[in-house]
């Protein structure tokens, strides 16, 4: 219970450093003729989303509370941390979610997203993809090398697996951003409905 809390005070920390950074982005990127006239031509300032995985999820949710240009969030397995007001967000939320707890956090992680959740003006979704673990999201077998590759494949990526997991989320994802960002039709529950062992849905406010 000690190193949880002391994880959980670091986390609360750091936090505020990780929103900064991702605002300095969104104020870098708003400057006339920051990025040159060709990718400038191609970004849209009006149309942001926030999105990540774990820490990155909770930092998402955060500068959404905070900053009202970023217009749709999507936690992926991420604890959130800071003072996260759902009121204050301008687009829905969807919170993405493998159904092996991997951080201890469990009983915390529901009430601090259901508390959110319930007030969101926009509304939002949630969907536990069976068979995920945390590091089902990511990439992080590449880091070993092969045969050891296979081997923590095996335990990182679930019993799902990690190609097959980041398949499921990024049409989840892929539904869920259409609206806020381009302005068409996406069904986030048909997205879901595709793969076996999705639970969830919209959010009851």
């Amino acid at each position: 219970y000690g190193r949880g809390t002391e994880r959980s005070a670091y986390m609360e920390r750091q936090i505020p450093v990780r929103v900064a950074d991702l605002r300095f982005v969104l104020d870098q990127l708003a400057r006339p003729g920051a990025m040159g006239p060709q990718l400038a031509a191609r970004l849209d300032t009006d149309h942001v989303a926030a999105a990540g995985h774990s820490f990155g999820g909770a930092t998402a949710v955060l500068a959404a509370s905070e900053d009202p240009r970023i217009k749709a969030i999507a936690d992926i397995d991420g604890m959130l941390y800071g003072p996260v007001r759902g009121e204050t967000l301008q687009g829905p939320l969807l919170l993405l979610e493998s159904d092996h707890d991997g951080t201890g956090f469990r009983a915390r992680y529901v009430e601090a997203t259901e508390a959110v959740l319930s007030r969101v003006p926009a509304g939002g979704w949630r969907y536990a993809i069976g068979g995920a673990n945390h590091f089902s999201f990511t990439d992080a077998d590449h880091f070993f090398s092969p045969p050891g590759r296979w081997a923590v494949a095996q335990i990182m990526g679930g019993e799902r697996g990690a190609a097959a997991t980041q398949r499921a989320a990024a049409d989840i994802l892929d539904a869920f951003l259409r609206g806020p960002l381009k302005g068409e039709p996406g069904d986030v529950a048909e997205a879901a409905a595709r793969y076996d062992g999705v639970r969830g849905g919209p959010s009851r406010r």
